[in-house]
């Protein structure tokens, strides 16, 4: 007990690592089809990586930063391929609750940040890519379940939403800025199912 009140039982700053599967949820154009179409059925599915460090101003509402990582490719019997890598940097709110067995913490939180992406293409002996960058939003929903006093299991969804306006394409020779009109926006939205290491209080 200090001054009448309760020493802190909960640690400020919480971080941790986690890594799982992410679907690209944008719709595939109806004019795509036969093996395109299953080619970019493919290229939907892929890998997620990251890490998150928070500072609790309370016990209940923490503010951070977060960084993801996701990779998607797919190929073609031609040989074909492009091998997309998506990175998000934001700045996130959590919102912390303590459930009755407090080994078990439910955590909601929102981030807006910068997203990019590149696509590398390849076809034959040709390389090229497409890429562009633009600000985007999240959220996620997440389950910590305590391993010990300061590390905990966690388990999390998330959905980032993001759309490319314009792009820059490279066809290995040159390279030119394009400004996307509407109904041909890059989407970088995606669904993330993830599992990870959580340390602090």
């Amino acid at each position: 007990i200090i001054l009448g009140k309760k020493e802190l039982d909960f640690s400020r700053w919480r971080y941790g690592f986690h890594g799982g599967y992410t679907y690209r949820t944008a719709k595939i154009h109806d004019q795509i089809t036969g093996p395109y179409r299953e080619f970019n059925k493919k290229l939907k599915s892929g890998i997620t990586l990251g890490g998150d460090m928070h500072y609790f101003v309370s016990e209940p509402i923490g503010i951070g930063l977060k960084y993801g990582f996701s990779r998607f490719n797919a190929s073609l019997e031609s040989g074909y391929k492009e091998d997309i890598a998506m990175h998000n940097i934001s700045v996130s709110v959590l919102n912390r609750y303590i459930l009755k067995d407090e080994r078990n913490r439910i955590l909601l939180g929102f981030n807006i940040g910068f997203q990019s992406y590149k696509n590398k293409i390849y076809e034959d002996v040709n390389k090229g890519y497409i890429s562009g960058s633009t600000a985007g939003f999240g959220m996620e929903v997440g389950y910590d379940r305590k391993l010990s006093k300061s590390t905990a299991l966690h388990f999390g969804v998330a959905y980032l939403a993001g759309n490319l306006y314009k792009i820059k394409v490279n066809d290995g020779y040159q390279t030119q800025s394009i400004k996307l009109d509407k109904g041909e926006y890059e989407s970088l939205s995606r669904l993330e199912l993830s599992i990870g290491l959580k340390f602090g209080k």
